[in-house]
This record gives C-alpha cells, structure tokens and sequence, in this order.
C-alpha cells in the first residue's frame, strides 16, 4: 500500500494490521465516499488543514451562517477597555497623579542620590529631634515657595508626565494622543517583536521545523509506544520557548492520520499537539510573548525566577506527557476493531496521504540542520543574556561590567565595543540577536536577495495586528497611572501580599485566569496589567528595587503564565482552539470531557505547591 519512505524494510507501523494484511490493494479508491464515516479521508493541500467526510458538506450548508457571526476581535475589546477607564476618570472621585506625586515622589532619586539615602538621612534628623515628626520633604519645598521647582522635579522623573493631566481626566480626543503614547512605550517590545517575526519566518521557510517534526515522525514510525509523549515533549519545548500556537496548525495534516494508522482516536493529535504546546506555555520559559513581556512592563529581568520556571516546566511537561500517553492507550483501538476497519477504502486514503507528506522527511537537509544550530544558539544566547548573572554570582556590577568592557576592547573589538554584558540584556539586545541570527540564517542557506527580502518583511507584518493591540493596552495602562485612579483602586501602601503573599498570589492567579479567557491575547494582557502592577508596588522610575518586590513580581509573572497556559488550552475564545479542534475533526465538548482531568491538575498543583513554594524562595 505504501511505497517511498514507507516501504523501506516494511517496518513502518510494524505493529499496525493495515500494513500487515495481505489484503493490501492498490486499486483507485471510489471518490463517492460514505459521508455518514467520520473517520479521514483527503486533506485540502493548499492550507494543510484536514477534511472529514462530512466535514466539507456540512461546510458548505452552514457558510453563509457562519460569515454573518460576529468576532469579537481582540483589538475591540482593548479599545471598550479604554474608553471605559476614560469614563471612569470623569466619574470616579481621586487625585491626579501631580498630587500623588508631590506627596509621595523620592525628589532625589534621579539626582545620584536613591531613596532609601534620602530616608535614612530625614529619619536620622527626626529622631535626633532637628526635623519634626511628620516633616515631609515635598511639602516644605510647596511651603517655601517651590512649587515650580518640585513641578519640574516631577516631570524630570518621568518621561510620560506629559500625558499627566493636571485635572486627573482626559477627553474624547486624548484617546488618540494616548494610542500614540502608547506605541511610543511600546517601541522596544515592538522592535523586538519585528526582529523575531522576521527571525521565526525565515526559520519556517526554510522548513526547518517542518523537516525536524517530519524527520521525528519517520524515526518513529516504528516505535509506536514511544511516539505519544515524545511529540508531546516536543510541542511542550516549542510552546515554552516562544509560544508555538498557530505554527502547530500547519503539522495536524500529518500527525492525525499517523494517529488514526496507529489506532489512537483523532483527539491524540490535539492533545500532543495543542494541550503539549500549551503546557510548554504554562511554564513559558522563555517565551518572549509571556514572560518577556510581562517581566519587561513589571520592571524586572526576565531571568528572574528562570530556575524555578525551568523545573516548573521538567515537572509539569513529565505529568502532561504521562496522561496523555496513558489517555492515549486507553482509548486505543483493540486489534479486533482495527482489523474490521482493514478493507475501509477511506483508511487506505490516509496511508496514501500521509506517504506523500513524509516522505520527503527521511532525514534534514544540511541546510535545515544547519538552520536548527543556528535557532538553538540563538535561544541559547537570548537565555544567557537575560540571565542574572550578577545576582546569581554576587559580582559587583559596576565591576563585572568594566571588565566585560576591557575584555571587548581588547580582545574581541573587532566584532563590538557596544553590546550590552550578559544578564544585563533587554529588548533592543535580544532584537539585534535576532537580526545577527537572520543574517546568519540568509547566509547558510544561501537565500536570493527577493526571497530573504521577501521573509523578513511577511515575519514583521504578521507581527503588526500585535503591536497595535499591546500599544492599545499600554494605552489603557497609562490611563490608570497617569489619570491617577490607579491609587483610588490600588493603594501601595496596603496592597495585598506585603502582609498575605499567598492570598495575594491566588487572586492574582484568578483575576489572570479570568482575563485570559476574555482577552485571547497573552502579549496584551501583559502590558495591561503588569505597569499597573509596577505601579502599585511604588517601584516606577527606581533603579534599585528591594529584592523582596522582585521575587514577588516574579511570582505574579509566573501566576500570569501558568494562568495563560490553562486559559488558551479550553478557552473557546481562543482561536487556536477551535480551529486545532476542527483541523482534527474533534468535538468540543469531548476534548473539554478528556482534558478536564489534567487542567484540574494543573490548577491543584498551582494551587498547592507552586505558590507555597513561592512563598518560601
């Protein structure tokens, strides 16, 4: 029945009867099919997405009700958020953030002299009796005729006071004024997310992912019981480097069937596939989309609590792969059912389909293998930049970084005297890594002016609906700061976790929980809520943050992916999810009925020993 790279020493599914019957046929299949079988038949080749019997029929009856649905779009809903915060500053009573400031603002934080100096220096002078016990350093300098001064102080501490009315609310207009404001805070999140567009898109024009997974599944074809939680592993090291959600779309069109020869149920290719992605996202490692993101607009490094995530994702990657492995054989077909199912013409399809599609994936091409190094050095350099080198290792950081500068200068000043020490790395770094890997990657494979052109500008506009949507966000966040109502809501002084860091932790856990399943977009939410966050623990504009506040912001990042991670594996406003379904050919309701179990896990283990943990690091 099969012939290429399936025939080869006719081991392939050794285990599997399709392949063993001597009633193998070669005869054209009948293209009248039975539409009341569910099981796979032919695949469309231009969008890889698969077809069931009845699949294309019931598509053309409901099409014309389906174009009339309405979308609620994630762009809408940041923009409802918008003009409802704008709403609230004309009508909720609070103090403008001027005020705020001039009651609470460090004066001396941005003039060489920290805030904790400056406290200890007023403290001292209290309790020697020279100051009186509520002196108040911003309201002497009001008292004394300063007003101007201190004015000016504020607005030198922070850029975006521009955007700060002084009557704490905004108009119609300034909502466009605050998009705007809103890209410009954005800027390094959106150079870093064209560069990795640009970076990712080359790599899948290469096929390179498409050769590693083809080449994977070849391997395997012989070994049935090692092939669930392998693939699921690999989905779950994708999704938790970079978030691998719709790329997976394009390889349903091989793993279901291979599923089906096997006899596992169709639902296996989703839970390999989209649960282990999601799973991967749930840790996020290192994904640029949740934790680069969110750790940049909390104002701490994204190597912070990098272990912890690590172990998180070893651990919850050996359970994901451990259900779905026992999932998958016992819900496996028995011998005797598969052996009915030998002379179905629709089956011998799928051997025919899936021969075609892999058999040009015996092995990566030298270019492909090369592109694979070139991708997993790039992620390897990203990790080491973010990594806190100087906390991990105690260095003195004014020395590490001289160091690193001679060492530069003199030995390696050919290739820079400008990049940044590793563990000292953000956005504009990690975004001229990704350029150095694109050029690295038009090199080995030796890519035409047009095509690499071509990728580079496909990778960055497929980037563009999500920088509109994380400007639109930070356009929210900066209505809640800069309008002052974020300290009638959120008082720095009481916020929840100074005194109850596990209660804090739950809720902040819920509250994500619940937002990621109305807004379907990670790298939004993100910088709707972490400036906030920022915000309310009184770190903006300092340099040096207690250590304290940075575990805990590292937890409630951490919070924010494995709520994020759980949320885009059910949520149905998520798209992923009902298209992987579909591509499928899966109920929604029975994947909800198979996974439950394990997102109930995922959720006890959060519940009871992640945060727990947290509390004790």
């Amino acid at each position: 029945m099969l012939n290429n790279s399936f025939s080869e020493n006719n081991n392939l599914f050794s285990d599997s009867p399709f392949l063993n019957s001597k009633e193998k046929e070669q005869e054209e299949i009948n293209s009248q099919i039975n539409t009341n079988n569910k099981i796979l038949t032919d695949k469309n080749k231009s969008d890889n997405k698969i077809y069931y019997l009845d699949q294309k029929e019931k598509d053309n009856k409901e099409g014309k009700n389906k174009k009339g649905k309405f979308k609620l779009h994630s762009i809408l809903i940041v923009l409802t958020l918008l003009l409802f915060f704008i709403f609230l500053t004309w009508v909720v009573p609070h103090d403008s953030w001027w005020e705020y400031q001039e009651e609470n603002i460090y004066i001396f934080q941005n003039y060489f002299i920290d805030s904790s100096t400056i406290n200890t220096f007023i403290e001292n002078l209290i309790a020697n009796g020279t100051l009186p016990p509520d002196f108040n350093i911003n309201q002497f300098l009001i008292d004394n005729g300063y007003q101007d001064t201190l004015d000016q102080i504020i607005a030198d501490s922070d850029s975006f006071s521009a955007v700060a009315p002084q009557n704490g609310f905004y108009g119609l207009y300034d909502i466009f004024l605050l998009i705007v404001a809103g890209f410009i805070q954005a800027f390094p999140i959106m150079i870093y997310l064209f560069a990795l567009g640009a970076f990712i898109e080359i790599i899948i024009q290469t096929k390179t992912f498409d050769a590693l997974i083809g080449s994977l599944l070849f391997k395997l074809k012989s070994k049935q019981i090692y092939i669930v939680p392998i693939l699921f592993i690999t989905f779950s090291a994708f999704g938790t480097i970079w978030g691998m959600q719709e790329e997976s779309l394009a390889y349903y069109s091989i793993v279901t069937p291979m599923m089906i020869l096997i006899g596992f149920e169709p639902i296996i290719a989703v839970m390999v596939m989209m649960v282990g992605n999601t799973t991967g996202m749930a840790a996020s490692v290192i994904n640029p989309f949740a934790t680069g993101i969110a750790s940049d607009a909390a104002g701490i490094s994204t190597g912070t609590l990098f272990f912890f995530r690590l172990v998180y994702w070893f651990l919850i990657t050996a359970i994901g792969a451990s259900f779905v492995t026992f999932f998958a054989y016992k819900t496996k077909k028995v011998p005797e059912k598969i052996e009915e199912d030998i002379h179905n013409e629709e089956l011998k399809k799928i051997e025919q389909n899936l021969s075609t599609d892999l058999k040009d994936f015996k092995k990566m091409t030298h270019k492909q293998f090369y592109s694979l190094i070139i991708f997993a050095f790039v992620i390897l350099i990203m990790i080491i930049g973010f990594m806190p080198w100087v906390d991990l290792l105690g260095l003195d950081q004014e020395t590490y970084v001289e160091n690193w500068n001679n060492f530069f200068s003199s030995f390696l000043f050919v290739f820079s005297t400008i990049v940044v020490p590793f563990g000292l790395w953000g956005f504009y770094e990690t975004a001229g890594l990704f350029f150095f890997g694109i050029f690295l990657l038009i090199i080995v494979n030796k890519l035409k002016v047009k095509d690499w052109t071509k990728y580079i500008y496909d990778g960055m506009k497929g980037m563009i609906g999500l920088v509109v949507i994380i400007a639109i966000a930070r356009a929210v966040s900066i209505v809640m700061i800069y309008s002052g109502l974020i300290y009638t809501f959120i008082n720095p002084n009481t916020i929840p976790g100074q005194e109850n860091i596990y209660l804090y932790y739950l809720i902040m856990f819920i509250i994500f929980l619940v937002f990621s399943m109305i807004i379907p977009s990670t790298s939004s939410l993100a910088v709707l809520w972490f400036p906030i966050i920022a915000q309310a623990f009184n770190i903006t504009g300092q340099n040096d943050i207690d250590p304290e506040i940075v575990q805990i912001l590292g937890g409630t990042v951490l919070m924010f992916v494995i709520a994020e991670g759980i949320a885009n594996m059910v949520t149905p406003t998520q798209a992923v999810v009902l298209t992987s379904l579909d591509s499928a050919g899966v109920e929604y309701k029975d994947y909800l009925k198979a996974i439950y179990p394990y997102v109930s896990i995922l959720i006890v283990l959060t519940v009871a020993l992640v945060i727990p943990i947290l509390m004790i690091i």
